[in-house]
Parts: C-alpha cells; structure tokens; sequence
C-alpha cells in the first residue's frame, strides 16, 4: 500500500512538473488573441493615467470599459509599470491564480478529511483538466477571479470561533476577498456560494451554542464589506441603471449571460460524473457544507454564466474537489473509483503531450524575435496590427489599431498609416491605397493531429508587413 501512495506522489508530482513547463514555453511563445489583446489595452491606458479605457478596436464597445471592475486592472496596470506591456508578464498572474487556487483547494480537502490518495489524484486531474490548462496560459481574469473566491473559501473555513478582535478581522477579510472576486469580473458572483455556505456554517452551527452578538457583528461586518465596495463601483459607473445598461445593451456582453448545465465536450465528463455521483450520494452530500456549496455553486453558475467563453475553468477545479471528496468518503470499489479518475485525468494529459509536442515541433513559427523591426521604429506613429502583434506594437503616444472586430470601414481606418500588419487581408485594397508589402514572416507550421488549422493559424507568426 504504501508503495502505492508513492507511486501516486511520484506520478502527481511529475504530472505538476510537465504541466508548468508546458505552460511556461505556452505564454511566452504564443502570440495574442483578441481577449488578451482587449485587456491588455485597458490595462495600459490605465496605467498611463487614461483610465479604463479601450481604443485598440474602432468602434467596438470603444470609451470607459467599467463591466468588469477595477481589481485585475488595476494589478496589471501596476505590472506594466514595474516591467513595460510584456505578454509574459501579462499572463503569469492568471497562471499563478490558477495553481494557487488548485494548491488551496486541495489542502482544504485534506483539512476536511479528504483521504490523500484521492486528494493527490484532485491534484493531478485539475492541473491537467483540459479547461483549466487552456484558461492557465490566457491574459485574462478568470483565474484571478478564482483565487479571491478560494482564498475566501479557505480563510472562512479555518475560523475557529472566539470572542476577540482577531475574530471579526478575519470575517472582515473573507468580505474583502469576495469583494475583489467580483470586482475582477462579475461571474466571480455565481462561484461564491460556496464560501456563503461555509460562512453560514461556521458562523451558525459548528459552534454548537447559543448565537451571540458577536457572531451576528461578525455576520454583518462581512456582509458589509462585501456590498459596499460593490456599491461604490456601481456609483462610479453611473449608478444601478446606466451599470445594469453595461449588460443589458451591449450585444457581445448580454450574450454570454445565459444557462449552461453543460459546456465543452471534454469538460462534459467532469461535469456528468459530478452529477452522477452527488445523485448517488445525495446523503453524504448533505452532511458536507464544503459538497452542499460546490453542488450550488454548479447550479449558480450553469443557471447565469453562458460558455461563449473559457469560462469552464473557474467552475470545474470546485467540480473536480467535489468528485474526489465524494469519491474518498464512498465505499465504491477500487477499480470504479479509480476509472472515474482515469477518465477526468487521460484527456487532460494527452493535451498536455500534444502541447508540448507542438511547442517544439513549431518554435520557429513561434519566435517572435523574427518580427521585423518595423514594429518597433518610432516614425511609425500609426500602426494597424492584428491582435498577436499587440504587445509588441502599443507605445505611449502611439496610435495603434486593429482591422479586427473593427465596426469602422477599412477606408477611414487606413487614413495616415503609416504601418499595416496584415493577414488574410486584400492585397490590391492595400496597394491602391499606396501601401507596398515589405517584410513577411515565412512559417509553414508542422500540423499535429487533432489540431485544426484555425489553431494554427491564430497561435503562429505569418503576416505580411506593408508600408506606404
């Protein structure tokens, strides 16, 4: 048995190490894509004292961006300051949050009695769930929106009941921390039913007495920390109707609030085993308040939160903790418990592999010090770039724009450019209008299987440069 155990250890163990590996060389190598190009544009306004303000894409949702709050902009706008708009250093906080917040939830797994084979095997299925790994090497906030959430989750249920000072500073702080969630992005808001439960149950039945006023004080400091900085953004925004028009208005954002019981095939399996196995054990489930928040932050999240995303990531490591609880307090056989954590944990890995066979089968259509350096001479103060070539084009004082998403004609767009980056784009527009082709980036990318060409096609270096 105990052979066992460090076989696991050793497997998760190097299953953790491939993973980041993979992930580092995928956020350092991989060019943009429009979400990370859209919020690395705010961030950077910002940080240049323009506010929250989105100017990359000709008239889409152009002006003040307030939809999401000001946390992961503001820590990324203080970023940009310490090391310049680097798209590694971009990414590296949603790929921290990401790892933390897995490392968190594990050990609060294990302080709730979780068995450790089958915390190990949480371990090893949510560092290498498909969803979860695709969301780790992104420039967005759903990870970090994640981390508030599990490190409120975390705190809440380390609180052991006193009546002194250091008591109610920890429930002021679980406050804060849900607040920050949904200041990063109001999806955080269906993720916190989980620390809701927990808070209830730490404040009103572990202790086991009479409710004091110390509780209630408690209760309420946290409450209050939690809506009034909310409240505040709102204000900032325009109040409760111009806030509630971010949502309602905008096509691109009304479009991703919606049910979502399911999602992507592959976070499928996850998601059926999860239910399957709450219906079976429906008893056991009742008698956990860590398995009651995950079974209603499931439900929260799939009845508001609308996969036109790579939302997946912030629900299933909570999904994939709540399986392996399950599975550690059942009496299921070996062989069925370890099958189900076969078939959470191979997809994930064989991504991993494919990953990582690609990072190296394809670096030189990936390196991107091969861009001419076009992109970066100063007399080139207009420059219309697509979204991978971002981070290396956006300069203070620079004005730089994208045909892509763009709402605005091409014509207007062109007006005293002095540098077009462009792929799939007409050559003879660009030639009437006196631009002439001077530099290309050659690739011809080795295809793996199971990858399509549109994966190429947006993850590799391969455009044309034209200059009047």
């Amino acid at each position: 048995m105990n052979q066992k155990k460090e076989a696991i250890k050793i497997s998760v163990l190097l299953i953790i190490i491939l993973g980041l590996i993979v992930n580092l060389f995928t956020i350092y190598t991989f060019p943009s894509w429009f979400d990370e190009a859209y919020f690395a544009n705010i961030s950077f306004n910002l940080a240049n004292g323009r506010g929250f303000l989105q100017d990359l894409i000709p008239g889409y949702n152009n002006g003040q961006v307030l939809i999401y709050g000001p946390v992961y902009f503001f820590l990324q706008s203080q970023l940009i300051h310490l090391f310049g708009l680097d798209q590694f250093v971009f990414r590296l906080p949603n790929l921290v949050a990401g790892y933390l917040s897995i490392f968190l939830l594990y050990k609060i797994l294990r302080d709730r009695g979780c068995n450790q084979t089958f915390c190990l095997l949480f371990l090893a299925a949510a560092i290498v769930d498909v969803s979860v790994n695709r969301n780790l090497v992104y420039g967005r906030m759903d990870l970090a929106a994640l981390l508030f959430v599990i490190l409120a989750l975390f705190l809440t249920h380390r609180i052991e009941f006193q009546k002194k000072s250091g008591y109610l500073v920890q429930w002021l702080l679980v406050g804060v921390l849900s607040t920050a969630a949904y200041l990063t992005t109001p999806r955080a808001l269906f993720l916190l039913p989980i620390v809701f439960v927990m808070a209830f149950y730490k404040l009103f039945v572990e202790p086991k007495s009479k409710i004091s006023a110390y509780q209630w004080l408690a209760a309420t400091g946290a409450s209050l920390v939690f809506i009034v900085p909310i409240f505040l953004w709102i204000q900032y925004a325009g109040g409760f109707e111009e806030y509630a028009s971010f949502f309602r208005a905008r096509e691109n954002v009304s479009s991703h609030i919606g049910v979502s019981f399911f999602r992507s095939f592959y976070d499928n399996v996850t998601i059926g085993i999860f239910i399957v196995m709450v219906l079976i054990y429906i008893q056991t489930v009742l008698k956990k308040p860590l398995l009651i928040g995950a079974v209603l932050t499931y439900l929260s999240f799939s009845f508001f939160v609308e996969e036109h995303g790579p939302y997946a990531a912030m629900i299933t490591p909570i999904l994939i903790a709540g399986i392996f609880f399950i599975l550690s307090e059942s009496v299921s056989r070996r062989f069925i418990q370890y099958t189900l954590s076969a078939l959470i944990i191979v997809p994930g890995l064989f991504l991993i592999f494919l990953r990582g066979a690609d990072l190296l089968a394809n670096s030189d259509c990936r390196d991107s010090s091969k861009i001419p350096e076009l992109i970066s001479d100063p007399s080139n103060q207009k420059i219309i770039v697509p979204f991978k070539y971002y981070f290396f084009a956006e300069r203070k004082n620079r004005d730089v724009i994208t045909f892509q998403r763009s709402r605005i004609d091409s014509e207007v767009l062109i007006k005293n450019t002095d540098l077009i980056i462009a792929s799939n784009f007409r050559d003879d527009f660009l030639k009437s209008h006196n631009f002439r082709a001077v530099a290309e980036i050659p690739c011809n990318p080795k295809k793996l299987p199971f990858l399509p060409d549109t994966f190429y096609e947006r993850s590799t270096y391969s455009e044309v440069f034209y200059s009047r």
